[in-house]
């Protein structure tokens, strides 16, 4: 397979455009450029490539924001098919995003990417509603960043990272995390998130090896990570 195949393939089976017509998905084609990155390369970083839309094709994302200092602070972990960047005059200024590992995005510039919107409703109206998710996701972190205790936050890290992208038959989740992500992902430090793991691992909820986190128990931590401060 060609790589021009190849990056027809991936666009026809990423989900928001998974089913659209031929012409849809080749139009978007002719806009968008196909990149390789390498673990824990920088995708954008601050006001780098401020004006871009990004698809997630292979591997895993982290995206997030700095503080003054430059301090780095996570905010989601991206999978295939997400899409990510400046979306409808958004600005993602002083933000960040990092492939977790080995990684195939596909970029176009915002502009291209209105018009693109503009010209296809039904594929306009797929990315409202992932931008809806998307918010409502947001949303429900900010209210367990301020109603939820450290250790049911990172309950409910985990089991959102299984549901996303954990293999069913093992509850492996796929992605590799270190404290230092967890802590930063869930607003906490290192020490703290390495204690409440730790806690989880010796009630057999959960076992971690290196990055590689398993889950044992899945209905214990989601029980877990419903539980309310």
């Amino acid at each position: 397979m060609t790589d021009a195949n190849l990056k027809l393939w991936y666009l026809k089976n990423l989900g928001v455009f998974k089913g659209a017509k031929t012409a849809e998905v080749q139009a978007l084609d002719e806009i968008t450029v196909m990149k390789n990155y390498k673990k824990k390369e920088y995708i954008y970083f601050s006001k780098e490539d401020i004006d871009r839309i990004y698809i997630i094709k292979q591997g895993n994302v982290e995206v997030g924001y700095l503080d003054e200092s430059g301090k780095e602070f996570s905010v989601d972990i991206l999978g295939m098919g997400e899409i990510f960047g400046t979306i409808m005059g958004q600005e993602s200024g002083g933000g960040y995003a990092r492939a977790i590992d080995r990684a195939l995005i596909c970029h176009m510039s915002r502009i291209e990417f209105e018009r693109y919107l503009e010209k296809y409703p039904q594929i306009s109206l797929r990315v409202l509603k992932i931008l809806g998710f998307k918010i409502k996701i947001l949303e429900n972190k900010l209210q367990n960043l301020v109603f939820k205790d450290i250790r049911t936050r990172i309950c409910d890290l985990l089991y959102t990272l299984n549901q996303k992208t954990g293999d069913p038959p093992s509850n492996l989740i796929k992605i590799p995390l270190t404290h230092r992500d967890i802590a930063n992902l869930v607003g906490c430090t290192r020490e703290t998130a390495s204690l409440n793991l730790s806690e989880l691992k010796k009630e057999k909820i959960i076992n971690y090896e290196k990055k590689k986190i398993r889950i044992l128990a899945p209905d214990r931590l989601k029980e877990c990570r419903d539980f309310q401060k």
